[in-house]
């Protein structure tokens, strides 16, 4: 059996720039659909290693700070 990710949602205040970025990064296009609330980096069952990665709006700010990795 193996497990794989079907996808990837953060939320963020500007899902539109967050996901150009990924979108250049992962060499993938953002979805046509995306909009102001929402968008999508990649399609799920596309072939590749890197997931679906969804970006949603959320009106409140970043409430937790950063935590290292040990």
């Amino acid at each position: 059996m193996t497990l794989q990710t079907g996808g990837i949602a953060f939320d963020c205040a500007d899902p539109t720039k967050l996901a150009g970025f990924w979108a250049a990064a992962t060499e993938r296009e953002v979805d046509g659909s995306s909009n102001d609330e929402f968008a999508l980096v990649g399609r799920p069952g596309e072939a590749g290693a890197v997931p679906p990665m969804l970006f949603v709006r959320v009106p409140e700010p970043k409430s937790a700070k950063n935590r290292p990795c040990e």
